[in-house]
């Protein structure tokens, strides 16, 4: 470089120096605002931050299906989902006991573990549970899991139980006190396809438990004295002789809801049976839908039977006389001695039209009854299915 370019180097140099400075300056301007801006950012809380854990807690419940219903182990819609969000929510919903309240599990994700987790998250709440005690298999032990749940029977309010067809030791171990039980659903698994068989010999059997308001058994041995009928607003019984019935049904006196489902109706259909009074019954049903139209029965199980409060009735037509005049007298002997205002009627009425019992009935909302229902849980309380079915029938069709 020849010195007389010198000179210009250094004023090319002060410009560039100059250049820098100003853009420095104006890096240390946009810094300056930028810190400002974090501050006042900073500073906003989002009003849903700003809420008391107590209403948080609140809209998490809000989020979860309405107990007693329970919500999915994971994703969208479980409380576990809520752990993932943000560090405050995952503390909160942690210590919010009734997010854990409810557990469901079944032979595909059955974790003593988990549902360990869950149940001590739970706190002191009282508990809605849904378990499946199918046969595990020699892969699968199913024995922690149930013990983990019976370590929690204090706090039992709502049961839906399904044990194996070999259930006696699962039935021994739900048995027992259950001082905050409102709803007990207790089923053998081989309800389905064993519908003749015999039940086991041990009775579900539950002492002490002054909430106990609804039980459902399903090809279960239960007993007079197993069960505080008296107390009962709700019972529910499947795959059942008639014969266990009537034993138990005389004790429900407070019973208002009552849906039966036999595979025996022997010794107690004919009019020589032995009477009995429901004074509160609202909603009756009585269903058969495995014995076929018989043009020989006489049948009438309805015969003995005094329903003054009776507003609703579902009948398999087999469990009536075959004749359609003699099950339309059967019905109307029962509204005549009841003193009953029976609104709804829901019946299988075999080879007669809907149009010959109503006009036997006018004043009687009537229509078939095809009875692909067995075991629906509640639906047969609500109003919708006392109406006539869409053309999906979709009221009737949906099974175990």
């Amino acid at each position: 470089m020849d010195a007389h370019h010198l000179p210009a180097y250094r004023l090319l140099l002060k410009e560039v120096e100059e250049d820098i400075a100003n853009a420095q300056a104006h890096l240390n301007a946009l810094e300056s605002k930028r810190a400002e801006i974090c501050q006042r950012l900073e500073a906003y809380k989002y009003p849903v931050l700003s809420l008391p854990n107590e209403i948080i807690t609140e809209i998490f419940s809000q989020y979860l299906p309405e107990y007693p219903s329970c919500p999915p182990l994971t994703g969208p819609g479980s409380p576990t989902h809520l752990l993932g969000i943000y560090r405050l929510w995952r503390k909160i919903a942690l210590k919010s006991p009734t997010l854990w309240r409810a557990l469901e599990m079944d032979i595909e994700n059955a974790d003593a573990e988990l549902a360990n987790s869950w149940l001590q998250r739970s706190g002191s709440s009282f508990l809605s549970l849904n378990f499946d005690f199918e046969p595990f298999g020699p892969q699968h032990d199913g024995t922690p899991l149930l013990e983990t749940i019976l370590a929690h029977r204090k706090r039992w309010e709502y049961i839906h139980f399904r044990v194996a067809s070999s259930y006696d030791a699962e039935i021994a171990c739900i048995s027992g006190e259950a001082p905050a039980l409102v709803e007990a659903d207790i089923a053998s698994w081989g309800s389905d396809a064993d519908w003749e068989a015999e039940p086991g010999p041990t009775s579900i059997s539950f002492h002490n438990a002054p909430r106990l308001r609804s039980i459902c058994v399903g090809d279960v041995r239960f007993t007079p004295q197993s069960i505080p009928w008296a107390q009962l607003t709700t019972v529910v019984l499947y795959y059942v002789a008639m014969t266990a019935c009537i034993p138990v049904l005389a004790q429900a006196e407070s019973l208002r809801y009552c849906r039966l489902v036999f595979k025996d109706i022997s010794g107690v259909s004919q009019p020589q049976g032995v009477p009995l009074t429901l004074p509160r019954v609202e909603i009756l049903v009585l269903l058969d839908p495995f014995r076929p139209h018989d043009p020989d029965s006489e049948n009438n199980v309805l015969a003995n039977l005094t329903l003054p409060s009776l507003q609703k009735l579902e009948i398999s037509g087999c469990l009536l006389p075959y004749d359609n005049q003699n099950s339309v007298e059967a019905i109307r002997s029962l509204i005549s001695r009841s003193a009953c205002s029976l609104r709804h009627l829901r019946a299988d009425i075999g080879f007669y039209t809907v149009a010959d019992w109503a006009a036997a009935f006018p004043n009687i909302h009537v229509f078939h009854s095809t009875h692909s229902v067995i075991y629906n849980g509640t639906i047969w309380k609500l109003d919708d299915y006392w109406e006539e079915p869409d053309e999906s029938g979709s009221l009737d069709s949906e099974t175990i």
